[in-house]
């Protein structure tokens, strides 16, 4: 009924009882024949107050409904919202668009048929439209309230199309189409650009970050993005700054952590080119390295910026031996007079002093990283007769509470690493020797006790669960995504090892090969699998658009039967 005094009250009924009973109502709407269509034609009304109001239906209507999603999508509902987006200002609009921005939200999260969908029909391309900024303008008036909602919203729709929880192939294919229609330039634009709210800034951090993560191309982009200042200093360099500079908002520092790692993320030239800014070189020595920056973060007073600058480092060299050697070159500065110390080195005394949880925890994060599958810097850690001692007085302390078994667990994983990837070329630790002293000093069961603390902490399976560091207060950072993964690798060989029952590194890596092989057989299969979830989604929808069709049919039979029995009636 077009009548607005029946139209508009329904509309209102109809949101009431969607937020009260979703479920039921959900699946009433669903088996209505058009029930849904009608219910996005409202979207075309052109009273604005019944358009509005249908905005908050049609959010209440697809919230946590994967099969209404779709048929909503069926229905036009990107190019129809984008417009109202368009028209109502895009983000300097107003609560129509934050609604518009919600309702894509909830077609397109956890929804890879719709992500799919919203890719395939090139509406990635005017989402970008969005992102342009009159700098001038808001240097001087500032960013509303609204703004910052409207904007927040519309940089997790672009996270939403490349999470790294989606298949891959959807996200690199996302990700392609992100850097070549210019949304990734974009972005990285409002990351250099003055007066966004720090807020803004954080949120923008993280999207770059997913834009980037794992894609070649894209990490080559940012890495070329130069900060307008005087002189021009790489991007990286920039963010770097304010990671490891206490005054600035933790979650933005969080946000440039995570950015840098996922620049890193199988990223080897990022790699290499990040640990050559941290040896000797011949480069003015007057501009700011991102090598220095992790330097001065990780030896600095506050223990924050040794936790972010070690897990950095952790992510230049992880699964990469070239760098992990390279390093070992890294040679530092100390006192006036002083010999100079290598970075190696410099770790282990900083650790053996003590200091707060988090400055250790890092410390011990990168040595074990280092390494593990290193036996050369396994060799130079071992050289400094001091360091297995300080391991071994920390493994076999039986004090200390929750924070300190996480200290003393670590110490036993370095222990075991440095028997893992030994090559006997320490007279003193050789393999043999430090297998009788981790059984004679502190016993196999206490070792493995240690051992198994580290997986069993809250703070670990937290970290475990996700790359992305969503954490609230300084307080929670405690582990690392990638050094879990590591940790979980590693964990069973130490301790076969340390048990007796290990294998030599030769038979080792024949077995590392075997399992690559295996590896890669799965990925195959896993590539197969995901190729015929897209074809079941394809037939899913061809389906649902059959149900609708044989609906309407089915609609316009009855209303012909009704008509039929009325001429009877008449006659």
């Amino acid at each position: 009924d077009y009548d607005f005094h029946v139209r508009w009250p329904t509309v209102k009924l109809l949101t009431v009882l969607l937020t009260n009973r979703q479920k039921e109502l959900q699946e009433i709407i669903l088996v209505i024949p058009m029930g849904v269509s009608r219910l996005m034609d409202l979207l075309s009304d052109s009273r604005e107050i019944i358009r509005n109001d249908a905005l908050l239906l049609l959010n209440q209507l697809t919230k946590g409904h994967a099969n209404i999603q779709k048929i909503v999508a069926f229905e036009n509902a990107f190019e129809r919202i984008l417009d109202i987006i368009r028209d109502e200002g895009a983000t300097d609009g107003g609560i129509v668009v934050e609604d518009c921005l919600l309702l894509l939200y909830n077609l397109l999260r956890n929804n890879t048929s719709n992500q799919n969908f919203f890719k395939e029909g090139s509406y990635i391309q005017k989402l970008k439209t969005f992102f342009l900024l009159d700098e001038e303008s808001h240097s001087k008036q500032g960013w509303s309230a609204q703004k910052v909602t409207n904007m927040h919203l519309l940089l997790q729709l672009v996270r939403i199309l490349v999470s790294p929880n989606n298949p891959q192939n959807q996200t690199v294919s996302c990700q392609k189409v992100m850097n070549q229609c210019g949304l990734l330039q974009d972005l990285c634009s409002m990351l250099m650009a003055s007066g966004v709210p720090a807020d803004v800034l954080t949120e923008t951090i993280n999207t770059v970050a997913e834009v980037i993560r794992g894609s070649h191309h894209n990490q080559e982009y940012f890495a070329s993005v130069l900060a307008p200042s005087t002189p021009p200093r790489p991007a990286i360099v920039v963010l770097l700054m304010s990671m490891v500079n206490e005054k600035q908002p933790f979650v933005l520092r969080c946000a440039v952590l995570y950015c840098f790692q996922s620049f890193l993320y199988k990223n080897e030239l990022g790699q290499s080119q990040i640990i050559q800014t941290l040896l000797p070189t011949a480069a003015d020595a007057n501009s700011i390295t991102a090598g220095q920056l992790l330097c001065g973060g990780l030896f600095s007073a506050d223990p924050l910026s040794n936790w972010f600058a070690a897990v950095a480092l952790l992510h230049a060299i992880i699964e990469n031996s070239t760098q992990k050697e390279q390093l070992l070159r890294v040679q530092l500065a100390t006192s006036l007079g002083s010999p100079p110390v290598s970075l190696l080195q410099q770790c282990c005394n900083m650790l053996s002093q003590g200091g707060k949880l988090q400055t250790r925890i890092g410390l011990l994060m990168i040595l074990c990283a280092w390494l593990a599958d290193c036996p050369i810097a396994v060799s130079h850690f071992l050289n400094n007769t001091a360091n297995v001692p300080y391991l071994i007085s920390q493994v076999s302390s039986s004090e200390g509470d929750e924070h300190e078994a996480i200290i003393q667990g670590l110490c036993a994983f370095l222990l075991g690493i440095c028997m893992l990837y030994n090559d006997d070329s320490s007279k003193t630790f050789s393999k043999s020797s430090l297998k009788q002293i981790i059984q004679n000093r502190i016993g196999l069961e206490s070792f493995t006790d240690k051992l198994m603390q580290v997986a069993q902490n809250e703070n670990y399976t937290r970290a475990a669960k996700k790359p992305h560091m969503n954490y609230k207060h300084p307080s929670e950072i405690v582990f690392d995504y990638e050094f879990t993964r590591l940790f979980k690798g590693l964990e069973s060989e130490v301790m076969r090892a340390v048990s007796g029952k290990g294998s030599s590194i030769s038979e080792r890596k024949a077995a590392d090969t075997s399992i690559e092989e295996f590896k890669h057989v799965l990925r195959e299969q896993e590539e197969n699998v995901q190729s015929l979830r897209h074809r079941v989604e394809e037939l899913e929808n061809l389906n649902l658009g059959a149900d609708r069709t044989i609906a309407d049919l089915r609609s316009q039979v009855q209303q012909l039967k009704d008509q039929n029995s009325l001429l009877k009636a008449q006659k």
